[in-house]
């Protein structure tokens, strides 16, 4: 069985890459579930069968007014993106080249007959980033157990170069559901999923260094970046067997009209939202990065990670949604992972 730690560690300051260190400012809470002695099985790199394996369910918000307008005003109100595609749109990705390289999938046996899976990549040598609702179940306030849980780098088709076993699990205490959750209506309770989805992101130790490096990550960025390439594995295309990148525009949801109640905006700043047109690119790819510079060239200007898949909202195909990654709190979530997914 995971047990779970809760401890305050000091949250950092801004980062811009690679989420380095920095001054400490107010205090964050942070949990977490860890293995009771890492699994006793051996690694395997080839076999990996998703036939009994399903996505992970990527939340779903009911909050949008009108949503059709909303998109059309979004892409009426968003410049071009300077940054374009290296490849044709909705094209399936290359895992032996970056950025993909970096990217494997998350599967998680939560009974003898239910398996999930997410997509994650690799943020630091043995950490990956990954959704919050990938670990955490917030509906239930429980984690899921860390023994029964993997990460198969650079997966297709069936293998991998690699299967991690993990350490352990975190995200902060703010992805969570207030205890009065039950009792709420429904325009609260909405309200209370997106204050949530705010956090949700998390980060997994793994058992062993990234056998292909990592990816950069960018916080703090608002203003930089008009696009991105989203990425993941989709359960609807190719059965999630073949990762995913779509390119499409970044915004942050305050700029438009997006969540309304009783004919006035609601704010949720920490909110950004990637449009592309592939409206498949959903199920399994919760916890995939939204790339900027995206191509196969590595540089310190090239595939810098800005964003993650998180949730949708009803109504906007193609429209997904995720948490704004800032400087304070990745930092102090890879601090805490990094020392075991324990205080310092």
């Amino acid at each position: 069985m995971s047990r779970h730690i809760r401890q305050s560690i000091g949250a950092l300051a801004v980062s811009i890459f690679l989420i380095t260190a920095a001054a400490a400012q107010t205090p964050l809470s942070i949990g977490s579930a860890r293995s009771d002695g890492i699994v006793d099985k051996n690694l395997v790199t080839s076999a990996v069968d998703l036939t009994g394996a399903t996505p992970q369910p990527i939340p779903s918000v009911d909050l949008a007014a009108n949503a059709s307008e909303d998109l059309q005003l979004a892409q009426n109100k968003a410049p071009t993106p300077s940054t374009k595609p290296a490849v044709n749109l909705h094209d399936t990705g290359n895992p032996a080249v970056a950025p993909l390289k970096w990217v494997g999938l998350v599967m998680t046996q939560l009974s003898q007959t239910e398996t999930v899976y997410c997509t994650g990549q690799f943020i630091a040598p043995r950490i990956v980033l990954t959704a919050g609702h990938c670990v955490k179940d917030i509906t239930k306030n429980t984690w899921n157990d860390t023994n029964s849980m993997s990460f198969i780098l650079q997966f297709q088709n069936g293998e991998g170069s690699h299967v991690y076993k993990i350490v352990c699990t975190a995200a902060l205490d703010s992805y969570s559901l207030p205890a009065n959750y039950s009792s709420m209506n429904s325009d609260q309770q909405s309200a209370a999923d997106m204050t949530a989805h705010q956090s949700d992101f998390a980060m997994i130790l793994v058992d062993a260094d990234s056998l292909t490096g990592t990816i950069a990550v960018q916080t703090d960025w608002k203003g930089k970046w008009l696009g991105a390439t989203r990425i993941g594995y989709p359960g609807d295309i190719l059965n999630g067997e073949i990762i995913q990148q779509s390119h499409g525009i970044v915004f942050f949801a305050d700029a438009i009209p997006i969540f309304t109640a009783n004919g006035s905006q609601v704010s949720f700043p920490n909110i950004v939202v990637h449009w592309e047109g592939n409206i498949k690119l959903t199920q399994g790819s919760s916890g995939g990065a939204w790339i900027a510079n995206f191509g196969s060239t590595e540089g310190p200007q090239d595939n810098i990670a800005i964003g993650i898949s998180a949730f949708t909202v009803k109504g906007f195909p193609g429209a997904m949604f995720g948490p704004y990654l800032t400087g304070a709190q990745l930092n102090a979530l890879q601090k805490f992972t990094q020392n075991g997914c324990q205080g310092s």
